[in-house]
């Protein structure tokens, strides 16, 4: 998904990721329906032997409040008009 890891990767060694601004306004209208519930029920079913969290309560509430701190970057971006960029070594 465009929200974090994909769009345009600027580097071979580390997680630069450019999204356009026409992309933010996508990604933002995209968030505005993602709910608790739907959350819950993903996080629920991963199954991945990689995945570090504790997978109960306390995860799921990090992981929801992390959510929304994304979901409120994207819509304050997509009405500035703004790209996005990620990075992460």
């Amino acid at each position: 998904m465009l929200a974090v890891l994909d769009g345009r990767h600027l580097h071979d060694e580390y997680y630069v990721v450019y999204i356009s601004a026409d992309e933010t306004r996508d990604v933002a209208a995209a968030l505005r329906g993602v709910n608790r519930t739907w959350l819950r029920r993903r996080t629920e079913a991963i199954d991945d032997t990689d995945y570090r969290g504790t997978r109960d309560h306390t995860d799921f509430e990090y992981t929801w409040d992390g959510f929304g701190d994304v979901r409120a970057l994207y819509e304050r971006d997509a009405a500035a008009g703004r790209a996005e960029l990620f990075t992460a070594t």
